[in-house]
């Protein structure tokens, strides 16, 4: 039998190398905390005109996308009036990107099917730019600090 000791860091006590290690491991390790979250305002959006979303790829800017089952038959009869730029159905912040892009760019073209399209262009953006604010360094540390996440001298995380 042998007996092996480690000394064991917080994020704040590592070396730079050791951080730079620490925070590969949680960007590798840990996903991005709002999908469900970002799914349900998509869903709610697009139920709202009797679409469905059919596939989708979230916050991969090589291949990010939503497909669903929309026609221009879903947006006849839609009219600005009869929809409500402030409800926010799920109270997650992506109903307003979603909601705001589409009431706006409808009340300028007056195309429907168009504006909704717009919305989910618009909506991808938006989670892209925070799931990229997530892996920013300053979150990244603040996370890994807040979950109390222990590593080696090395930056290795310690289970």
């Amino acid at each position: 039998m042998r007996i092996i000791e480690t000394k064991i860091y917080t994020f704040d006590e590592l070396g730079d190398d050791a951080k730079e290690n620490a925070r590969a491991w949680y960007r590798e390790h840990i996903e991005y905390p709002w999908f469900s979250e970002c799914l349900d305002c998509l869903k709610s959006f697009c139920s709202e005109f009797g679409v469905k979303v059919v596939d989708y790829c979230m916050g991969d800017a090589r291949r990010d996308f939503v497909k669903t089952d929309a026609t221009p038959a879903n947006f006849r009869g839609v009219k600005l009036k009869s929809f409500d730029r402030e409800t926010m159905p799920t109270g997650f912040c992506f109903d307003c990107d979603l909601r705001y892009t589409f009431f706006d760019e409808f009340q300028k073209t007056g195309d429907a099917f168009y504006s909704f399209n717009l919305a989910l262009e618009n909506f991808l953006q938006c989670v892209r730019n925070d799931i990229d604010s997530q892996y920013e360094n300053d979150s990244v540390d603040e996370n890994i600090a807040l979950n109390e996440y222990e590593f080696t001298e090395n930056g290795v995380i310690v289970c």
